[in-house]
């Protein structure tokens, strides 16, 4: 037998005195319908798109379509055939839920923040809150317990696994919850790479406890360079045949390999002397560089190259103007004294013994 509601009708808001327990009144003068529910009235305004409530409305067993509901409680029914308050959707999800005020994810009184809406999830007293995102395999991680925010593997419990920010303002990618810098890599291959939009990169790793600097200019570069500067201003460069191009002294201790199992063909410097004679040592001002108007000494390349010319090479001085200009490897030249000196000592022994013959 089907159910019948008893509705009055009076030009202003009901008492319980007017309407029993499951009686509907309609207020014709504010339009308004009212329903006593257990001993209190509940005023409901309807209108097409929407119900305003000063109480609570109990849709249990009901479905709500394209209505809009304001300062209300939603205590049973679906949304978008999904129930109220169910752990997971049953034969749907939610499409849009939109709100003008704080909102809470299993929180019952979300903390409001001045100038921006919150979505606060959790309640506190967990060790961590997460945010699935939906069709990744990563979570979104606040842990209360670490103070730590971060990314963490979907199965895994406790602080984030990936990446985490913690209250310090330390940056941990793998080392989560353990930086103690303010970027810390830690991978089985840990590397940094800057990529441009041509393929070419720069990348900073680590191997097996030692740094190593890489350079690759893609298909658009042949030859990679690694430039080093300071204030803006270019001082080193190291090119992919491995010269080291700097702009002022290198102050360092060397060592050159010099060990016979190293060399084929060794013949021994001759008329050194001779050849040594025909170079002059000369003092001079630099023309250009960054040495230009200072003092120096030296030798003349093309005079060293006549003598000389495995120990000259023409090279791209990067840190001049970048033009080919010849070089001398000044520590070859010791060589060839050894051998000047050698000879010069034979015709001293020699004038010597001719000497003490007369």
């Amino acid at each position: 037998m089907a159910t019948v509601i008893k509705l009055k009708r009076g030009t202003s808001a009901p008492t319980t005195g007017n309407i029993a327990d499951g009686e509907v009144a309609v207020d014709t003068t504010n339009k308004r319908f009212y329903v006593n529910n257990a001993g209190t009235i509940v005023e409901l305004g309807i209108n097409p798109t929407e119900i305003t409530c000063a109480g609570t409305v109990d849709f249990s067993g009901a479905t709500v379509t394209g209505i809009t509901s304001t300062g209300s409680t939603l205590t049973g029914g679906t949304i978008n055939n999904t129930p109220i308050g169910a752990s997971t959707p049953s034969t749907g999800a939610f499409t849009t839920l939109t709100t003008a005020g704080d909102m809470g994810v299993n929180q019952s009184s979300p903390d409001a923040r001045a100038n921006f809406t919150t979505l606060h999830v959790g309640e506190g007293s967990s060790a961590s809150s997460r945010i699935l995102l939906d069709g990744q395999t990563k979570w979104a991680l606040f842990s209360a317990a670490g103070n730590v925010f971060g990314i963490a593997d979907e199965t895994t419990a406790g602080d984030p696994t990936r990446f985490s920010i913690d209250a310090g303002g330390l940056v941990g990618i793998g080392a989560v919850g353990t930086a103690s810098k303010l970027l810390h890599l830690k991978h089985a291959t840990p590397a940094i790479r800057i990529e441009d939009s041509d393929g070419g990169y720069g990348e900073i790793e680590v191997d097996g406890g030692n740094l190593v600097f890489k350079a690759d200019g893609g298909a658009a570069v042949a030859d990679s360079i690694m430039k080093f500067e300071i204030d803006g201003t270019e001082h080193f460069r190291l090119e992919a045949d491995g010269d080291l191009h700097a702009s002022n002294d290198i102050i360092a201790f060397s060592t050159t390999p010099s060990d016979s199992r190293l060399k084929d063909d060794i013949v021994v410097i001759d008329n050194a002397l001779d050849k040594v004679k025909a170079l002059r040592g000369v003092s001079f001002t630099w023309a250009t560089g960054r040495r230009e108007g200072k003092p120096d000494i030296g030798v003349i390349a093309q005079e060293v190259e006549e003598q000389f010319p495995e120990i000259v090479r023409e090279k791209r001085m990067v840190m001049f103007d970048n033009l080919e200009y010849k070089t001398v490897d000044y520590d070859k030249l010791v060589a060839v004294l050894i051998e000047s000196v050698k000879e010069l000592s034979d015709k001293v022994e020699a004038l010597e013994n001719a000497s003490t013959i007369n």
